[in-house]
């Protein structure tokens, strides 16, 4: 398993928000991003505004603003969504 790129460098802090802080970070999203995040759905294929997205950077998430992956390792996987060779951190992802 190849090593989390930012395992070395940077430290962030995981714990997870109160129910309060939750509720301020969920009221700044639309009902999309809400519908994504937190409700397992998904955007249609072929028309996120990332697809294209070619910039040097990091992905990073809408709720809570950590980061997921590098633009480094994002390929054309002919999906219709952007897909990542490796997480910036396995920690900063979940699995369902």
């Amino acid at each position: 398993m190849p090593q989390d790129l930012a395992a070395e460098t940077t430290t962030f802090d995981l714990t997870p928000p109160t129910d309060e802080q939750f509720q301020e970070l969920v009221a700044d999203l639309s009902d999309e991003e809400k519908h994504v995040l937190l409700e397992h759905g998904t955007e249609a294929p072929f028309c996120g505004v990332f697809l294209n997205e070619k910039r040097v950077g990091v992905f990073t998430c809408r709720l809570c603003g950590l980061p997921l992956f590098h633009a480094g390792t994002k390929f054309e996987s002919g999906t219709g969504w952007p897909s990542f060779t490796q997480p910036f951190s396995t920690e900063h992802l979940k699995y369902i």
